[in-house]
């Protein structure tokens, strides 16, 4: 887990579903606080620290196991882009963007979008397994 240790969720909030195409469906937004100084930064990159993209996916997974009060496994991820670095000195506070789609007995499908402001870093589409044997 990244929470708590590479950021800190600083709010949350749910938003008005009457927009949804789907009945169903709900959206929700966090925002983040990333640790500029934290360790892995020493080897992702000495001297130009960029968020990994690991952690970014990492830190959609939590934040939506955390809205939705699930645990779960990344089971599919249909749609990654990477469409800017991450550099936490100059973006250390994110907003995490959620669609989830109404979920069927095991799993929650899901778009993210990280971004500051109007810089979009990661776009994400993908579904979590919430029935774990």
């Amino acid at each position: 887990m990244l929470q708590e240790d590479f950021y800190t969720i600083l709010s949350s909030e749910f938003l008005p579903g009457e927009d949804q195409p789907l009945p169903g469906t709900e959206s929700f937004r966090i925002r983040v606080h990333l640790d500029p100084g934290h360790r892995i930064y020493q080897g992702h990159f000495p001297g130009s620290p960029v968020v990994p993209g690991v952690c970014q996916i990492q830190m959609v997974k939590e934040g939506l196991e955390t809205m939705k009060q699930v645990h779960g496994m990344l089971t599919v991820a249909d749609n990654v882009k990477f469409l800017s670095m991450i550099v936490p000195s100059e973006h250390p506070d994110l907003t995490i963007e959620y669609t989830v789609k109404p979920p069927d007995d095991t799993n929650l499908f899901f778009s993210a979008i990280i971004r500051d402001g109007e810089t979009v870093f990661l776009k994400f589409k993908g579904t979590l397994c919430t029935k774990l044997s």
